[in-house]
């Protein structure tokens, strides 16, 4: 850990972060260790069965991955939130609400939102505009990218 700490501080100049860039650093040193070490043998095996492992969950990782957006909605106290809920059923293949308020004479609702693709996404858009021309929307990515 020692020398992967001063790895980072001299290479890169940042801490790292994510447990996945240790593994990769920890991955290199060991195949230098073992090349160094003259153990071409067992250090191929290993770096063989390793990367296999990565690409692998890599591979899962990108299939499990689904575009989630934060979903912002303001509208006219007149557009209620029923009809905003039923056009995200109809168009979305979820949707979490994380928030509803009601001051005054709006309401504003967040969400989380599954989307297939960027048609899904142009056609909820329709949809919500349709209930109110004063609806504003925003679409906000929480993670992931569109296939």
């Amino acid at each position: 850990l020692g020398l992967v700490g001063a790895l980072s501080i001299i290479r890169f100049r940042t801490a790292i972060k994510e447990p996945e860039e240790l593994t990769y650093l920890f991955f290199c040193i060991a195949i230098g260790l073992g090349m160094g070490a003259g153990q071409r043998g067992i250090t191929l095996v290993g770096f063989v069965f390793v990367a296999s492992v990565m690409i692998i969950r890599g591979w899962s990782r990108l299939a499990d991955q689904q575009s989630n957006l934060y979903l912002t909605v303001t509208a006219p106290s007149w557009v209620k939130f029923e009809q905003v809920a039923d056009v995200l059923k109809a168009h979305c293949e979820s949707a979490d609400l994380k928030r509803l308020d009601q001051p005054g004479p709006t309401m504003e609702a967040m969400f989380i939102v599954t989307l297939a693709d960027y048609q899904d996404l142009a056609k909820t858009r329709d949809a919500l505009q349709q209930l109110d021309d004063e609806l504003s929307m925003t679409f906000l990515e929480n993670s992931g990218v569109f296939r």
